[in-house]
């Protein structure tokens, strides 16, 4: 996306690790560590949001998709919830 065009973009990862090398290797774009399931941006802050593995990360290892735990369901609910607001 960056390559195309868009520049201001704000990037967030829950892990330190990830964000450090993400920001040496992409150094001229935002990179943020902080929850997807508790934003600290203002309400309305963002045009658009894109979960790249997010979801597909929090549903790891279960054994039936159409059935998740409760667990699951509410960290799925929280990303929504918050990305929405």
């Amino acid at each position: 996306m960056y390559q195309d065009g868009y520049r201001e973009m704000v990037n967030i990862d829950f892990s330190s690790v990830v964000i450090e090398h993400m920001r040496a290797v992409h150094p001229h774009m935002q990179w943020i560590e902080m929850d997807i399931r508790d934003l600290k941006f203002e309400d309305g802050s963002f045009d658009v949001l894109i979960d790249k593995g997010t979801m597909d990360a929090m549903l790891t290892g279960i054994s039936d998709v159409w059935n998740p735990a409760p667990e699951i369901v509410e960290n799925c609910e929280k990303e929504i919830s918050e990305a929405i607001r």
